[in-house]
């Protein structure tokens, strides 16, 4: 199970995107990135979950934390 979401009396379970975990740092900042960007915009609970799920696995694909070239 990738995270478990509790509201209004129902439990969602999303599922874990596949990822080769090579450093866990930033994984939890980029997973709430992933979902308050789906909410704020109207997405379903679910949706938000799988969209944090997404963004958590793309954060520990690499190691240490992100870098922006501009």
């Amino acid at each position: 199970v990738g995270s478990v979401i509790y509201s209004d009396g129902r439990v969602l379970t999303i599922p874990a995107s596949n990822a080769v975990a090579v450093d866990p740092t930033g994984a939890g900042d980029a997973y709430l990135a992933g979902f308050m960007a789906a909410f704020v915009v109207g997405k379903d609970l679910e949706s938000c979950g799988a969209q944090a799920a997404l963004m958590g696995a793309r954060a520990v694909r690499v190691r240490g934390t992100q870098n922006y070239r501009m």
